[in-house]
């Protein structure tokens, strides 16, 4: 099976389709040591039992409703900012930081600013906000 024409076996070239960075959030940002886990998925999320009597995990989330254009738009921005200031800087920065730079790309927009990507940036910059939030818990 492959995601994005990526092979989960990791032979096609420059992908692994980033197992490491997947692996790396379910398991926690710190390499496993924590146990984090998702909610909803596990051996003990409930069964759905569809009308043809396909049984499976009920799955509480609707990734079939995200928008991919946004979703290439936030790793764009992600690619640069990586280039910029390494992979995983953004962890370091607190999440009001984070809500100031989303606030300022959203009012540059508003304001008809045209100089950068500021929804791409505003998405990413709460997505960060997001992800700290949510790993404080």
């Amino acid at each position: 099976m492959s995601v994005f024409g990526y092979s989960r076996d990791g032979s096609s070239s420059s992908a692994n389709f980033n197992e490491n960075i997947a692996l790396k959030w379910v398991r926690g940002h710190d390499g496993g040591k924590s146990s984090s886990m998702i909610p909803g998925l596990g051996k003990d999320a409930p069964k759905v039992v569809n009308d043809q009597g396909g049984s499976q995990s009920h799955l509480p989330y609707r990734f079939d409703l995200i928008d991919p254009q946004a979703i290439f738009a936030l790793a764009e921005v992600l690619y640069q900012g990586s280039e910029r200031h390494g992979e995983d800087n953004w962890r370091k920065i607190p999440i009001n930081d984070h809500l100031n730079h989303a606030l300022a790309h959203i009012y540059a927009y508003m304001a008809g600013d045209e100089q950068d990507d500021h929804l791409g940036h505003a998405f990413c910059r709460m997505m960060f906000a997001v992800a700290l939030e949510r790993g404080n818990k």
